[in-house]
């Protein structure tokens, strides 16, 4: 098929942007409005409520700075000045919160696509790969927590910075260094943001330099053969510092032991077999196991568990008309499109392989993964879903290829139709544990106050008998949630605050409440609390 002209090439993108929109606001609409806040938020908000100067330098400062509260977020300032913009616009209200967080991830959608259509990807797997990607459930935690909300503002960021580093490559003389300037800020500014899309960064650099290999050889190519060299360079000279930066201001969370020693762990981690529940580290078999076994293989059967024992008949529903929309749409573009030989489908899932370890390949600087379908932890998998996303796409495509091939179009719109709706489905159910949370919250904070109107500064308040999880959604875990909740309700930055368990301990030094050591926090009668 020839190549659209380029009015109906605009026209093609407003269409697959529209469809793109609304299939990411069907995905939020049902729950943004009732998530709340959970575990580390609360150490953020009484931080940003505490900061001597109430203004948004102000705030950043507090958390920013080498003797502020939030010395261990350092590493992430774009993340620290997002927050405190947050708290600036809504102070303690969550909806403006979970509001532009679906805001930045719909941006994020649409980023997606558009730079996926920049490498070069046919409009119909850019198109899919993308739809599929957004619904994934892979990376939930990412949806509702707003102490991971900056995972979604990385990823757009940096899909910004690859589509304009990418147009730069075309550009006319006018726009080149306006497309660079604007790769090269959000590139910096996505990493800044959060670690994870380093892999992401560096592979660019091979992205950027093939895609400008291909247009060099163009009969319209611009008349500045050079500029390849230059934004490869521009682009390395923006990331090896940054790099080095991370690096040093990372190495005490997880080189604590010795560079040798770190090492070594991180390689037994990796390759290791017997990975537990709790422990920590990459580790290849399991980022498999839960990428692609429960989410990939298994992802019928979580959906179908979701629709029976989790869903509601709204959440049916959506899911249902927003399995429809995919399915019109993308059927429609598949019967436009040319066919895609297997051999460059079997390419595209190679190509997912990689794009799933590159995801991942920050971790082989750390130790700080887990690895859980549907726990905080999940949170980092954002940047490997999509590896898992090309693949699932290549795979329908490779089924109506090779079983239907007169049937391709419905083939192919009919499987990605089903995993977008499966997405969606598991993503809500979950979303339903961290709103019952949040509720339970309330609960619990009423009850503190009604029972306990006014605590002396510096007092203590060690809360029992309330489980700290309704299913994957964090209610009070820690020291550092019911503090920070405690200090906001209170007023009073001097209190503290822990929760009990099963694995509480006392003896003569103080009270031990079960998770890992960081420090002890010390009461008004001299008992002292140690946790994380």
């Amino acid at each position: 098929m020839t190549d659209p002209a380029p009015g109906e090439r605009t026209g093609e993108i407003v269409r697959d942007c529209a469809f793109l929109s609304a299939l990411v606001v069907l995905s939020l609409v049902l729950y943004v409005g009732r998530l709340g806040f959970y575990g580390d938020d609360w150490s953020y908000l009484s931080w940003f409520g505490a900061a001597p100067h109430q203004s948004l330098l102000g705030r950043f400062d507090f958390l920013y700075s080498p003797t502020g509260t939030g010395n261990w977020v350092r590493i992430r300032p774009v993340q620290i000045l997002h927050l405190a913009a947050l708290y600036t616009l809504f102070d303690v209200r969550p909806l403006g919160y979970h509001l532009v967080n679906g805001a930045v991830f719909l941006c994020a959608t649409l980023l997606l696509y558009l730079a996926l259509s920049e490498i070069g990807l046919p409009r119909l797997l850019s198109l899919a790969v993308t739809a599929v990607y957004a619904m994934l459930p892979h990376y939930s935690t990412d949806r509702f927590w707003m102490a991971a909300f900056q995972a979604n503002l990385s990823m757009a960021l940096y899909f910004l910075s690859l589509c304009a580093s990418l147009k730069a490559l075309r550009a006319g003389r006018t726009w080149l260094w306006v497309w660079q300037a604007v790769g090269v800020v959000t590139l910096a500014a996505s990493i800044l943001a959060y670690e994870v899309v380093l892999g992401f960064a560096y592979a660019g650099l091979v992205l950027i330099w093939y895609r400008g290999h291909q247009l060099s050889s163009s009969p319209s190519a611009p008349p500045a053969p050079s500029r390849t060299p230059v934004l490869l360079a521009v682009n390395l000279a923006v990331l090896l510092p940054i790099t080095a930066w991370k690096l040093f201001l990372g190495a005490p969370l997880g080189m604590q032991t010795g560079l040798v020693q770190h090492l070594s762990f991180i390689l037994r981690t990796a390759v290791g077999l017997h990975y537990g529940r709790d422990d920590y580290g990459f580790n290849i078999k399991q980022a498999v196991l839960v990428n692609f076994g429960t989410y990939g293989i298994g992802l019928p059967r979580v959906a179908w568990k979701a629709a029976f024992d989790y869903a509601d008949p709204a959440i049916l529903i959506v899911a249902g008309v927003a399995g429809v929309i995919v399915f019109a749409h993308l059927y429609g573009v598949a019967n436009r499109a040319g066919r895609t030989p297997p051999r460059n489908l079997l390419r595209m899932f190679l190509a997912g392989l990689l794009v799933f370890g590159l995801g991942f390949a920050v971790f082989l600087a750390t130790v700080a993964i887990q690895f859980s379908p549907t726990g905080i932890t999940n949170r980092t998998a954002i940047a490997a879903a999509l590896g898992v996303a090309l693949c699932l796409v290549a795979l329908a495509c490779l089924v109506g290829e090779l079983l239907c091939p007169r049937l391709r179009p419905l083939v192919l719109a009919l499987l990605l139709a089903l995993v977008s709706a499966a997405g969606l489905l598991i993503n809500n159910a979950i979303a339903r544990f961290w709103i019952a949370a949040y509720e339970k919250q309330q609960l619990v904070l009423a009850d503190i106050r009604r029972h306990i109107p006014t605590l002396p500064s510096h007092s203590t308040l060690i809360l029992d008998e309330v489980c700290p999880y309704v299913g994957p959604g964090i209610v009070f875990e820690s020291s550092w949630d019911l503090t920070g909740a405690l200090r906001m309700l209170y007023g009073d930055m001097t209190l503290q605050a822990d929760v009990t368990s099963a694995r509480l301990g006392v003896g003569k030094d103080g009270i031990t409440t079960g998770l890992a050591q960081v420090a002890w926090l010390e009461g008004p009668d001299g008992v002292r609390i140690r946790s994380t």
